[in-house]
Formats: C-alpha cells, sequence, structure tokens
C-alpha cells in the first residue's frame, strides 16, 4: 500500500507541477537514505520505475550503511558498504548514465552519534573522489546537499565543497557525454513460413504413401511503437508498459516533438509487444 501510494504520489505530482510550468520550472526529488538506495530495495526499484518522473534523487550518505566522511568515497570499513558502490548503481541503473542527476547528500555535526559527521574538508575529498573513481565515469554529477545550513558556520563547510564543485560547473550545459548503452529491449521474433504440405506421390498400390508430418510454426510475435509524453526519459520497458500508440502531438515515431508544458517530449520505444498469435496462412495458389 505504502509503495502504490508513493508511486501515485509521485507520477501525479510530476505532472501538477509540469501543468503550472508556465512561468516557472518546478523540480521534483526524493531524499532518500543511502540503505534505501540499494537495488534489492522496494524504494529504490519503485524510483528506478518512476525515475523519467525525477528531476534529482538525493542520497543521504549519513545514519545508515555508508561513512563517506571516514572511508572516502570508494571505501569501506567504518560503514557497512562504500558509497561508490550505492552511487553506481543509482548513476547506471535508476538513471542509466545520469550522474547528474545524483546530490550527494553530508550531515555536518547533527550525527554523531552514528559517527557519520562530515566537516568541509573530508566533504570536499568526498567529491573530489566522485569526479575521479572509474576514470571520470562521474566527473559531470549532480553536486553536494548538506544538513543542516545553520551549522555551515563562516561558510567553514560549503567553501571547500563548492571550490571543487566549481572545476566542473557548467559540464551539463556544455553537452551531454557519450550516450549510455541503452538496455536490451524484446525483440521481434521473425515468424517462420509454415511448412508446405506436398501432395502424396502415387503409387502403383492401392493404399498411399503416408503424408507428410506438419511441424507448427513459431508462434507469431507483432510489435507496435509505443510513446510517452514527459520531462525525462523513461525506460524502454516503461514506455511499453505505460506508454501509447501514436496519437495527439505524438504522431510520428521515432521524432521527440514537444508534446506539453515544462519541456515534455515524445520518448519512443518500437519495439513493445503487440499481440501474439499465429502469423497469417499462406495462400493457397491456384
Amino acid at each position: 500500500a505504502a509503495q502504490n501510494f508513493l508511486t501515485g504520489l509521485t507520477s501525479q505530482l510530476r505532472q501538477k507541477l509540469d501543468e503550472a510550468s508556465t512561468t516557472k520550472t518546478y523540480e521534483l526529488s526524493h531524499v532518500p537514505m543511502d540503505s534505501d538506495l540499494v537495488p534489492s530495495s522496494p524504494y529504490y526499484q519503485l524510483l528506478k520505475a518512476q525515475h523519467w518522473n525525477l528531476d534529482f534523487v538525493m542520497p543521504q550518505f549519513y545514519n545508515s550503511i555508508t561513512r563517506p566522511a571516514q572511508d572516502g568515497f570508494d571505501g569501506s570499513g567504518s560503514g557497512q558498504v562504500s558509497a561508490s558502490s550505492v552511487y553506481t548503481s543509482i548513476a547506471n541503473d535508476l538513471f542509466p548514465g545520469q550522474p547528474d542527476k545524483i546530490v550527494f547528500g553530508f550531515c555536518i555535526s547533527d550525527c554523531s552519534v552514528t559517527g557519520s559527521n562530515a566537516n568541509g574538508f573530508q566533504a570536499a575529498n568526498v567529491m573530489e573522489g566522485i569526479k575521479t573513481y572509474n576514470n571520470g565515469e562521474f566527473a559531470c554529477n549532480g553536486g553536494a546537499f548538506f544538513w543542516v545550513m545553520e551549522h555551515d558556520t563562516n561558510n567553514s563547510f560549503s567553501n571547500p565543497v563548492s571550490a571543487v564543485l566549481e572545476t566542473t560547473s557548467g559540464c551539463i550545459d556544455a553537452g551531454p557525454g557519450p550516450s549510455p548503452t541503452p538496455p536490451p529491449t524484446a525483440g521481434t521474433s521473425v515468424p517462420t513460413s509454415p511448412p508446405t504440405t506436398g501432395t502424396p506421390t502415387n503409387v502403383p498400390t492401392p493404399a498411399p504413401t503416408s503424408p507428410p508430418t506438419t511441424v507448427s510454426p513459431t508462434p507469431y510475435v507483432a510489435t507496435v511503437a509505443k510513446y510517452i509524453c514527459t520531462k525525462n526519459e523513461p525506460l524502454p520497458a516503461t514506455i511499453c508498459a505505460d506508454g501509447s500508440v501514436a496519437g495527439g502531438e505524438c504522431t510520428t515515431e521515432g521524432q521527440e516533438n514537444s508534446c506539453g508544458k515544462g519541456g515534455k517530449v515524445c520518448w519512443w520505444n518500437a519495439g513493445c509487444p503487440g499481440t501474439s498469435g499465429p502469423p497469417p496462412a499462406p495462400t493457397t495458389p491456384p
């Protein structure tokens, strides 16, 4: 029930915010604990299915399974797992190839009980580790947030972190990097033509020869192109599950036409399963 509520709330809120985006642009994000962002978590799977409705995910990397202030971005020991393992799943699976959708969360001084506090220089070291991880895979990322503003005395936290982030400021506006490999989509099964049933050869005996065995043809699976009109690119499987066939402002397959307020475009998947059944029977020649 909780998952259904959160799914409906996210999708409906996205729709309402886009409808209201006449003079302003509204952003929608979730701020989960790091422990809720492992692939086995139901919350993770919910966010993955809704990722095209979200502008950002802002993981709280404190008070739970990671300790990046002590272990760094790619280490573990103080924490149960490395922050990099959680971050990589989000960047490459939940938001495929989009680390700029992840805002890394720190706690300045309210998390001493769990050993999760991070000062400005520790946080700057983590952000630098994100940029250099795996040969710069996440160099263009969504930055950082912290809890809480009142504890950033004399900008002692924000200044060191900002200095690191500013070295790649504007990297998103500069243009996209290499396109991520899309997840595999269901292919179209090519129908196998049914075998031709030959006429038994007449033999000089009263009984005809046994007719040949007829082999059932391979099941025929038709495909159909579907689209979703939204701001952020959905997963191909999501388009097949929740999308519509061509219509309205999305009439041309494969073209990302504008289709609504808030920067919405038509996202297509031409390989969605359609109706199943045997292929049409061949016409008997005269």
